[in-house]
């Protein structure tokens, strides 16, 4: 790996742990509420340390973006604007499922069997952790208990 990869690939490990720290010390100040930023703080923080020091000691490329699709990551760039745009209009059920569906489609899963029977179960299983057993409230059309 040449100089200018080295620094590239080193960066963003870098950025990630400033970042990890911020946001563990804006949740210090947040209460109770502060306890969940702060651990996913914890682990993005530790997660980025070995990035950086696996970086260093292998001097490997981690990205490799040769033979990227632009087109694909444009279109699931353009369904996640949708998503975010239709979640508060139609709920989370059909906008969660119509996301997965879409999602696994346009990056060429093709039995839709399967894409139905998986996005049913992603929906069922985040809503269940988070209104059922969180007591997080998600935007609801339908099933709003």
């Amino acid at each position: 790996m040449d100089k200018k990869q080295f620094i590239i690939e080193t960066v963003m490990p870098v950025f990630f742990i400033l970042l990890s720290i911020a946001v563990y010390i804006a949740g210090g100040s947040m209460g109770s509420e502060g306890v969940f930023p702060r651990m996913v703080a914890g682990v993005m923080f530790l997660s980025s340390i070995y990035i950086l020091f696996n970086t260093i000691r292998t001097k490997e490329v981690a990205a490799n973006f040769k033979g990227l699709n632009v087109s694909k990551v444009v279109i699931a760039f353009a369904i996640l604007i949708a998503y975010a745009v239709l979640l508060p209009i139609i709920g989370y059920a059909i906008s969660t499922f119509c996301l997965c569906s879409f999602i696994m489609v346009a990056l060429g899963y093709r039995n839709y069997r399967n894409v139905v029977l998986f996005t049913i179960l992603t929906v069922a299983a985040v809503f269940f952790i988070f209104k059922v057993l969180l007591d997080v409230p998600l935007p609801m059309i339908f099933f709003d208990f």
